[in-house]
């Protein structure tokens, strides 16, 4: 059986498969990020994964301490001794650069915690607690680095 739509002839079957797989559509992409259960909790979680990630509701008006989110002072002065934040910087346990045979990850035995913030690189633990051998193989590796222009 066709039907005339807009003009055009379709079949029956055609159409109704249209529709079915229109409805999927919609229901994957409406109704993927949805929760019924509360409506203070969103939607969209990572399922299954257990890697110390923080809790949120949208409904935690709680303070958030944001007295460390500051970058330390890492002034060095010649003659005078270190800030607490270059030392800690300094005190950083040793990573093998170049990276040994095989090993693809220059992060593989570096810690990430949040006291290592503000830094490049983070993930849902903290912020890269990055040595200043890592800093500089990662600034030249490419030799493409232009920190001080305009592009």
């Amino acid at each position: 059986m066709e039907i005339s739509f807009f003009g055009y002839k379709i079949e029956l079957e055609l159409l109704i498969l249209i529709c079915v797989i229109y409805l999927i559509l919609v229901g994957h992409t409406i109704c993927g990020c949805c929760s019924f259960s509360s409506p203070l909790l969103e939607g969209m979680v990572t399922k299954g994964n257990d890697n110390n990630y923080q809790s949120y509701s949208l409904g935690d008006n709680s303070k958030i301490n944001t007295s460390n989110w500051g970058a330390p002072n890492l002034t060095i002065t010649s003659g005078k001794q270190l800030t607490p934040g270059a030392e800690n910087i300094m005190n950083r346990p040793e990573q093998q650069i170049p990276l040994p045979e095989g090993e693809m990850s220059i992060f593989a035995n570096t810690d990430f915690k949040p006291e290592c913030c503000p830094s490049a690189y983070s993930t849902g633990s903290g912020c890269a607690c990055i040595t200043t051998k890592q800093n500089n193989y990662l600034l030249t590796r490419g030799g493409n680095n232009t920190p001080y222009s305009e592009y």
